[in-house]
């Protein structure tokens, strides 16, 4: 199974995957982004082996966004990687907010019968308090980043079009139900 969290720029996909890593016993795993880096995080769930992509043990961009701004093959070299080995979960604005054809939108339409898409279900307006309140830990400039969040909202909204006109399989879910929504996903069979 192929777990792929979406949503706008601090609508929470980071937090997500921090309390699900926290959940699970996980055990990073370093290589493609160096020897302080995890490329991944291997999750003991008692089934298939689980894997989260991208670093999480830093502030600010973490998980794909991480891996995306050292290129996309990369991005691909990973998914390909760890979808043999068991199951994924990635996240990543970048991915959110654009189709990224050839790339990622290629690689998920080869692999769509296994991809299932969560989307937070957080509004623009929540993401803008969100990133107004951790403002002092963040380089959020007011005005000019809510000018960029409605810019990738819109984005968003299109992309997300674009998948359900694809036929890949949508669910909505909140960021406060994600952790839990993402467990019963994985105790499903596959």
């Amino acid at each position: 199974m192929i777990l792929n969290l979406r949503g706008n720029h601090a609508s929470g996909k980071t937090t997500v995957v921090r309390k699900l890593l926290a959940h699970f016993p996980s055990k990073p795993i370093f290589g493609a982004l160096g020897p302080r880096m995890p490329e991944a995080y291997l999750c003991e769930t008692g089934r298939c082996p689980f894997y989260i992509l991208g670093p999480y043990n830093v502030p600010g961009m973490a998980g794909c966004d991480y891996v995306t701004m050292r290129g996309m093959a990369l991005m691909l070299e990973l998914l390909d990687k760890y979808v043999s080995k068991g199951d994924i979960l990635y996240e990543g604005v970048l991915l959110s907010v654009r189709i990224l054809a050839p790339t990622i939108g290629k690689w998920l339409l080869e692999h769509k019968d296994d991809v299932r898409i969560l989307i937070l279900d957080t509004t623009l307006e929540q993401c803008l308090a969100a990133l107004k309140e951790r403002q002092d830990k963040s380089a959020y400039r007011p005005g000019k980043d809510d000018t960029l969040l409605q810019v990738q909202q819109r984005q968003f909204e299109r992309v997300k079009k674009h998948l359900q006109g694809q036929g890949f399989g949508i669910e909505y879910v909140s960021r406060d139900k994600a952790v839990k929504r993402i467990i019963e996903c994985l105790k499903q069979p596959h």
